[in-house]
C-alpha cells in the first residue's frame, strides 16, 4: 500500500510540473511573448512583455508610476486588451498567439537554457535543482 501511495504522490507531482505552465492563471510567469503572424510589421517575430511596453508607450504616453517613476509592469491580459484597441476591428483587429514555455520548440522539452530576463527563470532553476537534489539521493543510496 506505500508504495501505491509514492507512486501516486509521485504521478501527481509529476503532471503538475508540466502542466502549470500551462494554466493561464499563471501566464505572467510562463509567458515568453505573442507571435502575431506576418501581417502586422509593427510586431515582427515574437514581441516580448518590454517590446509590447515600449509599443504601447509610444503609442498611449507613459506607462509610469507618478511616485517611483518606474514603468508599470502590466499583466498579459491588460497587454492584450491595450493592443486590440490600438487597431480597427472592421478589418478583424488583431490577436496574438502565445508564445509560452513550450511554444519555442517543436516537441514538448522543458526550457532548461533560460536568459535573466525569461518569466520562467526561477520555475527552471528550481526544477533544476530538484534534478540534482533526486540524482544526488539516487546516486547516494547506489553508494551506500
Amino acid at each position: 500500500a506505500v508504495v501505491s501511495t509514492q507512486s501516486t504522490g509521485v504521478i501527481i507531482v509529476s503532471t503538475l510540473i508540466s502542466t502549470i505552465p500551462l494554466f493561464e492563471v499563471f501566464e505572467d510567469f510562463f509567458l515568453n511573448g505573442l507571435y502575431y503572424g506576418t501581417s502586422n510589421p509593427l510586431f515582427v517575430g515574437v514581441p516580448d512583455k518590454t517590446k509590447h511596453m515600449d509599443i504601447l508607450e509610444a503609442y498611449y504616453g507613459r506607462f509610469r508610476s507618478p511616485s517611483s517613476k518606474k514603468r508599470v509592469k502590466l499583466h498579459w491580459k491588460s497587454i492584450r486588451s491595450l493592443i486590440q484597441d490600438m487597431f480597427t476591428r472592421d478589418h478583424g483587429g488583431i490577436t496574438g498567439r502565445n508564445w509560452g514555455f513550450y511554444g519555442n520548440a517543436p516537441v514538448c522539452v522543458f526550457k532548461f537554457f533560460v536568459k535573466s530576463r525569461d518569466p520562467q527563470l526561477a520555475y527552471s532553476w528550481g526544477l533544476l535543482g530538484l534534478n540534482f537534489v533526486c540524482f544526488a539521493a539516487i546516486a547516494g543510496s547506489y553508494t551506500f
